[in-house]
């Protein structure tokens, strides 16, 4: 589970909830907190946000791999008709998840 905490600069964060244990649980968080951070460009409503932090909890790493690289092309190329339908990609995989 995430919280969704607003940092002094009105940036969003999020911070895990648990204490995590070994590389693989880091690598897992770590794509999480990215993608909520890329999700949260786009939204400021913390239920959503927080709806999509379960939904990506519950996601196998495959997805969430896929997922995660999406958000870097959404951060590469910004304003652009890529950027636009990775984030549509991301919506639908999340919500259909």
């Amino acid at each position: 589970m995430y919280h969704l905490h607003r940092e002094r600069h009105g940036v969003l964060g999020f911070q895990p909830t648990g204490t995590f244990s070994g590389e693989y649980t880091e690598i897992r968080g770590t794509g999480t907190v990215k993608i909520l951070s890329v999700l949260a460009i786009r939204s400021s409503d913390g239920k959503v946000l927080g709806k999509a932090a379960e939904k990506l909890s519950a996601m196998n790493d495959r997805d969430l791999r896929l997922i995660a690289s999406l958000c870097d092309r959404i951060t590469a190329d910004r304003g652009t008709a890529g950027a636009d339908i990775a984030f549509s990609l991301i919506t639908a995989m999340i919500v259909l998840s």
